[in-house]
């Protein structure tokens, strides 16, 4: 059987119940002027939209060159690396935003001490938090990938661009009502 492994990165999109959710969470409890961290890692985010597009190029090359592709891994994303942070606020802007205000900067180390904390009471209390060492490390971390396989081998380009695909997300967002299900909810998902 002859495959290609498409690696995605994180994803946003039109139905998604992960990203957009935990970040209309924190514009909803008014904590998205909170940084933590120096905003220098890179993150590459890609559009759902754009990974299905990889899909069908990556089928079409295993029929006409399967000797090109088969068994080969490609990463998959938009192609936009940029600061975590800034990312985020793309789609607070899009929540409603102005960007106007204070922005508290953590210092990373900090975020861990505070992060290890708030595990410890969680762990003494029975109770949770979101708040954990690896929340920390992950909006601290660089997580960025070359697409440059993919685009030689399978002629992948990004059709739709990263704030294009925050844009779209965040409409559909706010047209079938999941952000008022959220607030129902009690932002718990």
């Amino acid at each position: 059987m002859q495959t290609v492994i498409l690696r995605p990165c994180g994803m946003i999109g039109e139905r998604d119940k992960q990203l957009i959710w935990r970040m209309a969470e924190v514009y909803d409890k008014r904590q998205h002027k909170v940084q933590i961290g120096d905003n220098t890692n890179l993150v590459d985010y890609t559009y759902a939209g754009n990974v299905a597009h990889a899909h069908v190029l990556a089928c079409a090359k295993l029929l006409s060159d399967p000797a090109l592709v088969s068994g080969q891994a490609f990463f998959i994303t938009n192609g936009e690396p940029m600061p975590q942070w800034d990312f985020s606020r793309i789609i607070w802007r899009e929540l409603g935003d102005n960007g106007k205000g204070h922005v508290t900067v953590i210092p990373r180390i900090v975020g861990l001490i505070m992060a290890a904390l708030a595990e410890f009471f969680c762990a003494i209390t029975g109770s949770s938090t979101r708040f954990t060492r690896f929340s920390v490390r992950f909006v601290t971390g660089t997580q960025w990938y070359n697409i440059e396989k993919a685009k030689a081998l399978l002629g992948y380009q990004p059709k739709v661009s990263l704030e294009e695909g925050i844009r779209r997300t965040v409409e559909w967002w706010k047209e079938t009502g999941a952000a008022q299900h959220q607030i129902r909810l009690g932002a718990k998902v």
